[in-house]
């Protein structure tokens, strides 16, 4: 397609995923901005927030999170796909939360 036009060549750059102080920088100026210009529904919110976790822990596409355009089924992350448990240790803190997923629609190979 380069060779007839149809595409330009471009820059490649080595993916990089999302770390750990990212993905906490994006979600706490994220909050922060909930919380001082408000939200209409908080419910909404932390959805948003939730995919986000989910799809840079999970090394997943956006589309195997949430529904994507085209996909007219059940093709998504669903809640009963999602088991959370906190992992006390036996203290009454919470330092652990571990959650299993069963991502059912993967996109792909990966």
């Amino acid at each position: 397609m380069v060779k007839k036009g149809k595409l330009l060549t471009g820059t490649w750059r080595k993916r990089q995923f999302v770390g750990f102080l990212v993905l906490k920088m994006i979600l706490g100026r994220n909050v922060a901005m909930a919380l001082t210009e408000g939200v209409s529904n908080w419910d909404i919110m932390i959805l948003k927030w939730a995919s986000i976790v989910f799809q840079s822990s999970l090394d997943c596409r956006a589309g195997e999170v949430a529904k994507s355009d085209g996909y007219t089924g059940n093709e998504f992350l669903k809640w009963s796909d999602i088991e959370v448990r906190f992992d006390c240790s036996g203290n009454q803190e919470f330092e652990n939360i571990v959650a299993r997923v069963c991502i059912r629609w993967e996109k792909g190979t990966k």
